[in-house]
């Protein structure tokens, strides 16, 4: 991919995935900032479930809950009356202020998405409904910006398929991935939230928030691992007028005395002096388009090992 198009293709992915993640960010703000302000804690009923916090930890300023702090705290759970502790829970609806304090505790909802919640009144002055009216917004925002750039983006590719190629023609690694861009993303996305959201409580005790942690944290390396091997030391060519250039070398074709390339699409380049380089292996695309590159460019002995291309 020329410089030019490298810069359109780069510009559309970073607009697309910024204002994808600001728009949820924001939208997880209003939802967990402006929920509104619960009432005052009622007094705990005979037999009734309460918690008392034991520890708690910040998240913020940026966060699975959009921008501001808030915390998680590890609390206890008793039944009233009872000499044990019934168990314990991370719970998202207590602060520090409550760390040894009883609060009283309700179950909310049925079967197994019921779940403790605190027994204050209802919350006073809520605003997250806005949350309704933003998201559909925010995506035809997301729309209005990215349509021209992708437009533009899609001109110059249909332009490139039509003609020879009339400048610098650089190849990478395109061997298809294990997995597709698309999976890679929505992995990375829910690797992140588990490892950040469980590793504060990964020893302290949790044995599940233990392992979501070291998942999350195995998931995003491996991604990592991938994305560096395939762009960043993955294999790469620039086939150019004036000749061609790869890791660490650049040849002038006076400088060529052969190409070839295999029909594993590594490309053989031997030069009048210094040894010989082997240069892939890519993809079935990145070798159909070395291959008019070269064929287009070159000016040293050139042979393909596929004769049906």
């Amino acid at each position: 991919m020329n410089p030019q198009l490298r810069r359109k293709a780069g510009k559309l992915a970073f607009v697309v995935l910024f204002l994808t993640v600001l728009g949820w960010l924001i939208g997880a703000t209003i939802i967990s900032q402006f929920n509104g302000v619960h009432g005052p804690d009622p007094a705990i009923a005979p037999g009734q479930t309460y918690a008392v916090a034991r520890i708690c930890h910040r998240h913020g300023p940026v966060s699975t809950h959009g921008f501001g702090f808030w915390h998680q705290c590890a609390a206890d759970l008793h039944y009233d009356g009872a000499a044990e502790p019934a168990g314990e829970e991370i719970v998202g609806f207590l602060g520090p202020a409550d760390i040894g304090q009883k609060v009283a505790l309700e179950r909310e909802g049925t079967g197994r998405r019921s779940h403790h919640v605190r027994a204050a009144g209802q919350p006073l002055e809520g605003w997250a409904w806005l949350v309704l009216p933003f998201a559909p917004a925010w995506l035809y925002l997301v729309f209005r910006v990215a349509r021209p750039l992708a437009r533009d983006l899609g001109e110059d590719l249909e332009a490139i398929k039509l003609d020879e190629p009339a400048r610098d023609v650089t190849v990478v690694d395109t061997r298809k991935s294990w997995l597709d861009w698309k999976i890679q993303l929505v992995l990375l996305m829910f690797a992140t939230i588990a490892a950040v959201r469980s590793t504060p409580w990964a020893f302290e005790g949790f044995g599940g928030h233990r392992i979501l942690s070291l998942v999350g944290w195995g998931v995003i390396v491996l991604l990592a691992g991938n994305f560096l091997r395939r762009f960043v030391f993955g294999p790469w060519v620039t086939v150019s007028p004036d000749g061609l250039s790869f890791r660490g070398r650049r040849l002038g074709w006076a400088e060529v005395q052969e190409l070839r390339l295999t029909r594993q699409n590594v490309l053989v380049v031997t030069p009048r002096t210094g040894r010989m380089r082997r240069i892939g292996r890519f993809g079935d695309e990145g070798g159909t388009r070395l291959h008019h590159a070269l064929s287009h460019f070159a000016e040293a002995p050139y042979s393909h090992d596929r004769a049906n291309v």
